[in-house]
């Protein structure tokens, strides 16, 4: 016999996907065999752990829905509104997509800022769902196809025309244009997240320097000029020309200065932010 209080704790792992009909039809087995919970015989049989258990209590508390990520198959469409380097860095991942509804599993789906930061890049309606640190690390390995080494050292997938040189990656027309690459989707995150963090840092500049063997990325906050993360040499022409882009600037203009208006309006940010390079 399985009890109310056994009956919920089941029905939240299946929905949750932490626990499949199969294994619970064999947990069943086990508990008619050998007596005791329905929970001890699927803990026995290590079909759940404690960990669900642990992770089922604190969702209900918060209020959002628990949800394992080990037997959940890539939403392709949900996963291209969302960069890779992105979704290491916050430790979230995009699970489905419904409609105009991005559903996102975090590690803390009360993190406010970080919902509207993803609002923001992927132009979605966020249902936040709790999921632990490790099961968000195995879907992004999943759903990205690379490892997190791979995240962290690439930091932003290689544009088509790229060709290493003395290990320094350049990129070459290869029959497209500056224009074409600096509206691939993934300089487009880059650039769209490099001015959400100088936004929420409360920074009046964006520098971008090309230097010989990298791309320096400086933020002036309180009238001084503070390191960011560098993104791959390969990409820096495409991100300049994004900007421009983003500034009606003129992009094949690479001598003369350009001021157009001066700054650059990030609308949804509500922020006007200078850039330099």
């Amino acid at each position: 016999m399985i009890d109310s209080e056994d009956k919920l704790l089941i029905d939240m792992l299946l929905e949750a996907g932490a626990l499949t009909e199969n294994e619970l039809a064999d947990g069943r087995k086990l508990q008619e065999s050998n007596g005791g919970s329905i929970k001890d015989a699927l803990l026995e049989r290590d079909y759940i752990s404690q960990e669900d258990i642990r992770m089922l209590s604190q969702a209900a508390e918060l209020g959002f829905p628990y949800m394992r990520l080990g037997n959940l198959e890539r939403d392709a469409k949900a996963t291209a509104l969302m960069p890779a380097n992105f979704a290491l860095d916050k430790k979230v991942v995009p699970v489905k997509l419904e409609n105009s509804t991005l559903w996102v599993a975090m590690t803390d789906p009360l993190d406010v800022n970080l919902i509207d930061d993803i609002r923001l890049i992927t132009e979605s309606e966020i249902r936040p769902v709790l999921s632990s640190e490790e099961d968000i690390d195995d879907a992004i390995r999943r759903f990205y196809g690379m490892s997190s080494e791979d995240i962290i050292r690439g930091s932003l997938d290689v544009p088509v025309g790229v060709t290493p040189i003395e290990e320094i990656e350049v990129i070459e027309d290869f029959g497209l244009d500056v224009e074409t690459l600096a509206r691939t989707p993934t300089v487009i995150h880059y650039v769209d997240q490099l001015i959400i963090d100088a936004v929420r840092e409360k920074a009046t500049d964006i520098h971008i320097e090309p230097l010989e063997r990298m791309v320096r990325i400086r933020f002036r906050m309180d009238g001084v000029l503070q390191e960011r993360p560098v993104p791959p040499k390969n990409i820096e022409r495409a991100i300049i020309s994004r900007v421009k882009i983003m500034a009606r600037m003129n992009i094949a203009e690479r001598r003369r200065p350009q001021d157009g208006s001066g700054t650059l309006t990030f609308a949804t940010c509500r922020s006007t932010m200078a850039f330099c390079w």
